[in-house]
This record gives C-alpha cells, sequence and structure tokens, in this order.
C-alpha cells in the first residue's frame, strides 16, 4: 500500500507527522504454521538519537527514540523542543507498528533495508502556550485538548494532512560498532514508494542503545 506522509504546520508548535512502521517477516512461521514476525538482532532493544536540529518554529530541537522488540513490533518516539539542549519539551508523536526486514542493500551490502508500517499513532502536547493554539485551530477536529494527554490522531484529517493505518515508509539502516544509523532523508520527507528507498545511512545521526 503506498503510504501518504505529509506534514503538520502548527501554529506556535510546528511539527511533521511523520509515521514509521513495519510489516510480517513472510519467511518465518510457528511450529503450527502461522506467520510471525521477528526483528533482526542488531535492532533489537531502545535506541536514542542525539538532540537534532528540527527546523520548525518555535521547536528548534528533536529527539528521535525507536524500541523495537523480539517479534516485530516497534514504537518511535519523537520529541520536540524549544531549546537548544534537548530539555524544554513541546510535543511528542509517537508511532506503533510493525518492521519488516528486507535484506541487504544491492548497493551497499552493509545497509540492511526495512518497510516500516504504522498501526497508530499519537499525539500529545507538552506545554500551555501549544494547547491554547491547538484548541483555537481544532487541529485534527479536536477543541479539547489537554497538557501531557496523549490523542490517537491515526485516520484523522489535521491541518490538511491524513496518516492511515497500514501506512509505509521505506527505510534502511546499519548498525556500526555501538551505534545503529537511519536512511538518510530529510525531516520533512521520507519515501513512499520502494522505489524511493534510501541507499545511504545518514551517519551525522548515529542512535545509541539506551
Amino acid at each position: 500500500m503506498k503510504s501518504i506522509h505529509r506534514n503538520f504546520g502548527f501554529a506556535l508548535c510546528a511539527m511533521p507527522l511523520v509515521l514509521m512502521a513495519c510489516g510480517k517477516d513472510d519467511n518465518d512461521t510457528t511450529d503450527n504454521g502461522a506467520k510471525v514476525r521477528e526483528t533482526p538482532a542488531d535492532l533489537r532493544g531502545a535506541w536514542l538519537s542525539p538532540c537534532m536540529t528540527s527546523a520548525m518554529p518555535g521547536l528548534q530541537r528533536v529527539q528521535r527514540e525507536y524500541i523495537f522488540n523480539a517479534i516485530g513490533d516497534f514504537d518511535k518516539v519523537e520529541r520536540y523542543y524549544s531549546d537548544d539542549n534537548c530539555q524544554t519539551i513541546g510535543s511528542t508523536f509517537k508511532t506503533i507498528g510493525t518492521v519488516d526486514a528486507r535484506g541487504t542493500l544491492t548497493e551497499d551490502k552493509s545497509v540492511q533495508s526495512i518497510n516500516l508500517t504504522a498501526n497508530d499513532a499519537f499525539f500529545t502536547v507538552n506545554s500551555d502556550a501549544a494547547v491554547s493554539s491547538f484548541n483555537a485551530l481544532k487541529l485534527c477536529g479536536q477543541a479539547d485538548w489537554v497538557v501531557n494527554k496523549e490523542k490517537s490522531v491515526i485516520n484523522t484529517s489535521c491541518a490538511g494532512a491524513q496518516v492511515k493505518q497500514g501506512d509505509v515508509i521505506f527505510d534502511v539502516y546499519s548498525k556500526r560498532g555501538d551505534a545503529l544509523y537511519f536512511g538518510k532523508t530529510s525531516l520533512f520527507l521520507v519515501p513512499d514508494s520502494g522505489d524511493n528507498r534510501p541507499t545511504t545511512v545518514d551517519t551525522a545521526a548515529p542512535y545509541s542503545k539506551k
């Protein structure tokens, strides 16, 4: 299924709604023949990015965390901050889904191909100023945003964008030493087709295991 990836332009608290998720590994089965997923060993665990530039008004920095379990499920958490040291949080976007390992890339055997499929997505407003703005805009059709209360936004139109359950991001990763790297894509744009899958990883953004 071709994924739809858009950005939210939020007053006072702009944030891109980028979904990352995954799919089944068709080569794995249980003893009774049922399909199961298995996350590659080098992906398993919780991985935290550096404090990175977000290029968004009022939210200068972003830090991403991926949590992969052994059976192919993952959480992706994006925390957006209004300071340069990733201390003052403004908003949080979380995606949960499944990961499908697709093997090595032809272009670079050290880079692994993965598909990330969204099951659900959640948005949390972490500041009073952002809550006021979101409620005034009736963002995602809701005017009852509350500080630090998570809301599901899957399949919901938000500022003209909609992320659907089952949307796929076509990404890559590479484990190098103790660091994990993901595809070299911009913060705001992600591949919406397997033909657009990155062929390199972003070596400027090493993820450390927590």
